[in-house]
């Protein structure tokens, strides 16, 4: 037994849906789905987390089955024929188009980026560097993830967002490191639709999509209702289009069709020979002497997490997440998704893996908490008492006059403290202003700007800081006030 998803990647409805939250099951053929403890683990994980809707799907040798749970919008039940947002976990189908391409003689992963794409280049350290297709597909091209952050910048075209990469000084030297770099498939997108002359949804469609039967599969295509956290209850979120790009996050999809998608990389479907070939290539790692993944053992190819022969990704998007896993050597595979940015279907997905293949479900693994839901919990916990500090400072600036009567401080002392005050709600205001910055370019996306963090983090974080700091300035100048009341006063 493996152990399932060590968690790398950020990286990343309301409670009484949940409570009437019952699990609607169908094709139901692979005992595990019907597990009582996997699926009391699968509520409890949906409620802890205030999941609005889940779905779940598995291929177990011949068998599949599916299992879904809560609401995808207006009280419609979540089935194996929503359509959620499968985001990061998009970059496998991004990955294999490429090499349906190279199968097709049209380019090699070995090629350099710039053969295809004219305005290509970057420089490590000033010099030009001769970045691979290869290098692209393996997280390993230099270019940093940070450059996430300036999506917001290149407003919605897949095509803009990829020119972010035109001039780019990278944040390391290729091949001499691994880091998820989401703009790195976006510009495997823009070189698919150049070599194949076809628009990269039409291509994936065409290739991917009609071959493996995926009839309710796209780029980009509309999906059930997404939500996130805000102010301790999940509320329905349409994030900006800059969030939308093809190649590192845009496929739609449903359990249904994903069953079909891990039947195929388990080779059970009758495909074209170029595909079924590509997908072989697309289960092979290169041994790399660098950490890959924060882990030891793991490699990262063709949009593939691959821990000895095992596969998986994760996917969020700031209204989605998914998880999908791939055991070839038990021809086993699960997919799991909410409508949500949470553990949810980490959680559900990883389980269902377990008990399908042990009987049993490590539960201490997931025991963790969940960062959104724990950032909005931070987050309105410091609104409130922001509150209380903007009634404080009211209060204290009101009262100033008496207090002032009944307490004379010599004047020296009285500046001195009006000088420590105003330092300390100084730097606690700035602080606060460029905390959810902080927060970002911690998490590995570079110091982004509030419309991306607006976009990505729940919007009650930016309520909280915004109004932290308005509260600490509002002390800065009850503290003003009152100095120049006792200057008055004195002089």
């Amino acid at each position: 037994m493996k152990h399932l998803i060590r968690k790398t990647i950020s990286v990343f409805s309301a409670a009484a849906m949940l409570c009437a939250n019952m699990p609607r099951v169908s094709a139901d053929e692979i005992p595990a789905l019907s597990d009582p403890d996997w699926i009391a683990f699968a509520e409890e994980k949906t409620a802890q987390y205030d999941t609005p809707g889940l779905t779940v799907s598995a291929v177990c040798g011949a068998d599949t089955g599916y299992r879904s749970f809560g609401y995808a919008e207006d009280g419609v039940p979540v089935t194996e024929d929503t359509v959620f947002s499968i985001a990061s976990c998009s970059k496998a189908f991004t990955a294999l188009s490429i090499l349906i391409l190279q199968e097709d003689g049209k380019l090699s992963v070995d090629d350099r980026v710039s053969d295809y794409l004219g305005w290509w280049h970057v420089t490590w350290q000033g010099a030009p560097q001769d970045t691979t297709i290869r290098q692209l597909l393996n997280h390993c091209s230099g270019i940093p993830n940070s450059t996430f952050s300036h999506y917001s910048e290149a407003v919605d075209r897949n095509e803009k967002v990829a020119y972010l990469a035109k001039g780019l000084g990278l944040g390391y030297e290729p091949d001499t490191a691994f880091e998820y770099s989401n703009l790195g498939y976006v510009v495997l997108a823009e070189i698919t639709e150049t070599v194949s002359g076809m628009p990269f949804a039409d291509y994936v469609k065409q290739e991917i999509f009609d071959p493996i039967g995926m009839t309710h599969s796209g780029i980009l295509i509309p999906a059930v209702q997404g939500y996130r956290f805000c102010f301790g209850k999940m509320k329905p979120y349409d994030p900006p289009a800059f969030t939308a790009t093809y190649g590192d996050g845009g496929i739609s999809t449903t359990a249904r069709d994903m069953t079909l998608w891990l039947q195929a990389q388990l080779g059970q479907l009758p495909l074209p020979e170029k595909l079924q070939n590509a997908i072989a290539a697309s289960h092979k790692a290169e041994t790399v002497g660098y950490p890959v993944m924060g882990a030891e053992g793991l490699n990262y190819a063709n949009g593939w997490v691959m821990d000895d022969g095992f596969l998986f990704h994760i996917g969020t998007n700031p209204d989605f997440s998914a998880f999908v896993c791939v055991d070839a050597a038990h021809q086993t595979g699960v997919f799991a998704a909410a409508n949500a940015w949470n553990l949810a279907a980490d959680c559900a997905g990883n389980a269902l893996y377990q008990t399908i293949r042990n009987g049993k479900i490590n539960r201490e693994q997931f025991n963790i908490p969940d960062s959104m839901q724990l950032a909005d919990r931070i987050s309105t916990g410091l609104t409130a008492a922001a509150g209380v500090l903007v009634l404080l400072a009211v209060c204290l600036i009101l009262t100033q006059k008496k207090r002032i009567a009944k307490q004379q401080n010599p004047y020296g002392k009285e500046l001195r403290m009006l000088m420590i005050r105003c330092i300390l709600m100084s730097l606690l205001t700035v602080l606060f202003a460029i905390l959810p910055r902080l927060i970002m370019y911690f998490l590995g996306y570079g110091f982004a700007g509030y419309r991306m963090i607006a976009a990505w983090l729940p919007v009650s974080l930016l309520i909280a800081c915004g109004a932290m700091a308005f509260a600490f300035l509002m002390l800065m100048i009850g503290s003003v006030t009152r100095f120049l009341r006792f200057r008055h006063a004195v002089f």
